[in-house]
């Protein structure tokens, strides 16, 4: 019994840091202040928790979300429903817990982050954010007619990193050497 609360405590570390790359990635796309080329993604919300210290690193990140981006728009919307309503509760908040006491919820707003993360990023880019092909989708008949997107305003520091992310490296021209000129 002790191997099995282990697995799904390492399990839901994991859960918790995919659903913060995925609600990152929204939090970068509604935020006023950060309109990149590119759009929001994976990438950059990988790079936003990496500047956490108390997240784990670049390579655990991305075998995280590799693992479990099926599931990621589930994750980031129970994990919401914890720490918005749980933890105010006085309740013990966890991913697991908000979807025994609130499934439909769960589902509800998962069916908004599974609407955002199946449009595509860019109009050059026509992949989307969340896998298409290998999704855990929400029934239709779950998802809201006018689906809620909960989304963070980003820090300062989150913004300065983003904009200095995007702002384009100088480089000096390389010339050829042209034969028989020095």
């Amino acid at each position: 019994m002790d191997s099995l609360i282990d697995e799904i405590t390492h399990l839901q570390r994991d859960w918790l840091v995919v659903a913060d790359i995925f609600h990152k990635t929204v939090d970068i796309a509604y935020d006023e202040r950060f309109q990149s080329k590119g759009g929001a993604s994976i990438s950059k919300a990988i790079d936003l928790c990496e500047i956490e210290r108390t997240l784990p690193g670049h390579s655990q990140l991305r075998r995280a979300w590799s693992d479990f981006r099926d599931i990621a728009h589930l994750l980031a919307a129970s994990a919401y429903l914890a720490h918005e309503g749980l933890n105010k509760a006085a309740v013990e908040a966890s991913i697991l817990k908000s979807i025994w006491i609130a499934p439909d919820a769960v589902l509800a707003l998962a069916g908004g982050f599974q609407e955002f993360g199946l449009q595509p990023k860019s109009i050059r880019n026509a992949s989307t954010i969340l896998p298409s092909n290998t999704l855990w989708r929400v029934p239709p008949a779950l998802v809201p007619g006018k689906p809620f997107i909960p989304f963070r305003r980003l820090t300062e520091e989150q913004a300065q990193y983003l904009q200095a992310r995007r702002a384009s490296k100088k480089y000096s021209p390389v010339v050829a050497p042209v034969r028989g000129h020095r």
